[in-house]
């Protein structure tokens, strides 16, 4: 009497929906680490194109950007270099110096990139249309990860 009808349909279907949302959080999380780089090269970008600019007298500390992968949820932006501080031949963090005005430096420096300043990347942090940008660049990359699910 019953023969040929499916009386688990509804239990197919969230079968179904379960095994997607698996595989687009299997997804999601490949992707993960390449959207945080991008939006690392973002942040980078606009520390180099949003004033306060990220100062520059020979280059270097511009050129000694560093993204690191932590693990598959967190990533590293940074600057680097070091030089001999004083007299006293102690190594000085150049960028912290730098980031935060030379207000220690052994002598003042006259930066001649226009649009320099000190703060040139935490200013970029605290402004909500970058942070807004940057959300949006990570989102894109998660997004696309909706494509690459079979959609059956």
């Amino acid at each position: 009497m019953f023969e040929g009808i499916d009386i688990f349909p509804e239990m197919r279907k969230t079968f179904n929906v379960s095994v997607k949302l698996r595989d687009l959080t299997d997804e999601m999380m490949k992707r993960i680490p390449d959207a945080l780089v991008e939006i690392a090269e973002q942040i980078h970008y606009d520390v180099d194109n949003v004033e306060p600019v990220i100062p520059v007298r020979t280059g270097a500390l511009r050129k000694s950007k560093e993204i690191t992968k932590i693990n598959k949820t967190k990533v590293e932006l940074s600057y680097g270099g070091k030089f001999v501080g004083d007299d006293s031949g102690t190594d000085v963090d150049y960028a912290l110096k730098v980031h935060e005005g030379l207000k220690d430096l052994p002598q003042p420096i006259n930066w001649t990139r226009p649009g320099s300043g000190p703060y040139f990347l935490e200013s970029k942090i605290s402004n909500k249309e970058l942070v807004d940008k940057w959300v949006e660049v990570g989102a894109r990359e998660l997004r696309d990860a909706l494509k690459d699910i079979p959609n059956d």
